[in-house]
């Protein structure tokens, strides 16, 4: 804390109290230099001269003590006594022991009394006095001319000493105390710099912190929505797998991905993708508990933890909730979209060693979801871990099918219902691992379709497909039709148009080329890859619907796309000449085709009665294997020499009639 200052009224009146007394001190001195003077006691000039000198010195002394602190009226006191001292002394003409003793004693007193410095002051100040009495004495003395000296001249002489002395200590005392106020003043500044400096070190620090608390939160947060993100959610499903192991309670991760969301983005831009995340990531917020802990794992992929879970079964319960969530509409650019959700809920077991595993386990359950209609719910379970391990494995052989030659294209005929007659071929994939392995187009296409690696794959098939037919009409002169299937993720490619027109080249009519979608395919399709098909159609390619029936069957699909062909999927063509409800189901779509100058192929035909009932429902075109298994080489009927040597009907194990 800062010493306080002299000031105030009190203070002020003290000194100039210090002031008078001072002044008539100076102004005695004075009288009684003029009358010793006058009586003819003084004849020295230099003595004169010397008391108007001390005077002034007192007067200068008088004027500067006003101006220091309060406390030199100890200064004074001790003053006072010296000259007291020195005035006994002299008086009963014992100065030099008397003086000796305020030698001695003052100084003593000034150091108890007042502090060290006013001690070495009041010191010099003694020795002033000591000086003074034998000064005056000697003075007195030495005079020729005068009358023999009296105490009073010993004492006058002692007074204009002790004057002079006072006043070299008051000056002496106001160099100290300058000096003191110019450290004091230079503390003050330190000081106010220091607490300038720690006010500014506090707010940086507080700076710091805040920007700290701030990254933190960025670290483990997701920007858009504010929810946990996955490093946040993990360390949250790390505390609950250990504090499972003490409450013995169940804990489940609930994994949600969102359905075509992919739509969305691509049709009203990502401003509303986003839109719906964040509203997405409100709805969990407000329909879970405040317990749950709620992330977004990226893209639209969400996670839920639920700690305390007295059944298993209680999951199922919080996936509901996550769906009633979805059954509002959300508001997009004013109008309303619906989005659906597919969720994987895995729960803890006694076998979970890692708190990955949970997570992991729920994204395979999501994923059995998806494959399985999505807007739905899957708890994992074992089998899909071996499912998952197996296409783990498939994936990673089907890197290098296509550099090791082990893919191969084989050709199922598609015949005309009312002749008989083989008017085109549908091309599709095999591999053919070289342990000899024959892997079904069921089990690796879906894999290809999630890694992308189906597109080069569609477009080697598209390919050989198109040179295929080619050197069949080279080989027996039969302007034969091929059918390739066409996947979503080609569909996506910015060049599939001209992909398509490089495997037609100069030698296929493009009239001859069928290429078949899914509902799915379509329904998911994106403004620029409706465009792609409507190029693709211009060139004169023909665009089939396949496997009508399984997906949405929208009839304004059959209006809005350019199609040509309609296939017809074989679990309606199993029913008919025994079934009467799928043969009445198969009529209606023949006839609504027809209706729409499509043209109509059943797929899956197996048997003869089969093929009569499509013949008396007035059906286009047929394929399965009732006309011929797939096969890589064909013998057209009424042809001496083969067209590609002997038919080659394609080994038992394989999935007929899948691409």
């Amino acid at each position: 804390m800062a010493e306080s200052q002299p000031g105030g009224p009190d203070v002020e009146l003290r000194r100039s109290h210090m002031v008078v007394a001072l002044t008539i001190i100076a102004a005695i001195c004075l009288v009684f230099t003029v009358i010793n003077g006058y009586l003819g006691h003084i004849r020295s000039t230099a003595l004169l001269a010397a008391s108007c000198i001390t005077a002034l010195l007192l007067c200068f002394a008088a004027r500067r003590v006003s101006d220091v602190h309060v406390s030199r009226v100890g200064h004074a006191a001790v003053g006072i006594l010296v000259f007291v001292v020195t005035v006994i002394a002299l008086l009963r003409g014992q100065a030099e022991s008397y003086a000796l003793l305020a030698y001695i004693i003052v100084p003593l007193l000034a150091a108890h009394l007042l502090d060290v410095r006013a001690a070495v002051a009041w010191t010099v100040v003694a020795a002033m006095c000591v000086i003074g009495v034998y000064a005056s004495e000697a003075f007195v003395e030495l005079r020729p001319d005068g009358p023999p000296p009296t105490r009073f001249d010993k004492l006058y002489v002692l007074l204009i000493v002790l004057a002079t002395a006072c006043a070299l200590a008051s000056a002496a005392r106001r160099v100290s105390d300058r000096h003191q106020n110019a450290l004091h003043e230079r503390e003050q500044t330190i000081r106010r710099q220091t607490d300038e400096l720690e006010y500014r070190v506090s707010q940086r620090t507080a700076e710091l912190a805040r920007l700290n608390s701030a990254l933190t939160h960025q670290a483990l947060h997701d920007e858009l929505t504010g929810l946990a993100n996955r490093a946040l959610f993990l360390d949250h499903l790390a505390h609950a797998h250990a504090r499972r192991g003490r409450s013995g309670r169940s804990v489940s991760v609930l994994f949600i991905d969102l359905d075509r969301f992919k739509v969305i983005n691509d049709s009203l831009g990502h401003a509303a993708g986003d839109s719906v995340l964040r509203e997405v990531g409100t709805r969990l917020h407000r329909g879970l508990r405040p317990t749950d802990v709620i992330a977004r794992l990226g893209g639209d992929e969400f996670a839920v933890l639920v700690e305390d879970l007295e059944q298993p079964g209680e999951a199922l319960n919080v996936a509901a909730r996550i769906h009633a969530l979805f059954h509002q509409p959300f508001q997009l650019e004013g109008q309303a979209v619906f989005v659906t959700a597919s969720v994987g809920i895995a729960v803890t077991t006694e076998s979970d060693d890692a708190t990955e595993d949970l997570l992991r386990h729920a994204d395979l359950a999501m994923y059995r979801a998806k494959r399985h209609g999505r807007n739905r719910s899957e708890i994992y379970d074992e089998h899909m871990r071996v499912a998952a391990v197996r296409r783990m494995q498939v994936e990673s052989a089907l890197h290098g099918a296509i550099d090791h030659r082990e893919l191969r294209v084989v050709y199922q005929p598609i015949v005309d219902v009312r002749t008989g007659d083989w008017v085109s071929f549908e091309a599709l994939l095999r591999w053919q691992r070289r342990d000899g392995e024959l892997v079904g187009a069921g089990d690796f296409v879906g894999v290809a379709e999630e890694t992308g690696l189906i597109v080069p794959m569609g477009d080697w098939i598209l390919h050989e497909a198109c040179r295929q037919v080619v050197a069949w009409r080279e080989a027996t002169g039969r302007d034969l039709g091929i059918h390739v299937n066409l996947s979503p993720r080609q569909l996506d490619e910015e060049d599939l148009r001209s992909v398509v027109a490089d495997a037609i080249g100069g030698s296929l009519d493009p009239t001859r080329l069928c290429l078949e979608l899914t509902e799915t395919a379509l329904t998911q399709s994106t403004a620029a890859s409706r465009a792609q098909l409507d190029d693709i159609k211009a060139m004169g390619v023909r665009l089939g619907l396949d496997d009508f029936g399984t997906g949405y069957s929208s009839l304004s699909h059959l209006r809005s796309f350019p199609i040509d062909v309609l296939k017809v999927d074989k679990m309606f063509i199993d029913g008919l000449g025994s079934d009467g409800e799928s043969t009445t189901l198969v009529a209606a779509i023949i006839g609504l085709a027809h209706s729409l100058d499509l043209t109509v192929i059943a797929e899956g035909v197996e048997h003869a009665s089969q093929a009569e009932a499509l013949q008396a429902l007035d059906c286009d075109l047929a394929q399965g294997f009732h006309f011929g298994k797939p096969a890589s080489q064909w013998e057209f009927p009424g042809d001496e020499a083969g067209a590609g040597g002997p038919a080659a009907p394609e080994p038992e194990g394989a999935v007929p009639g899948t691409s």
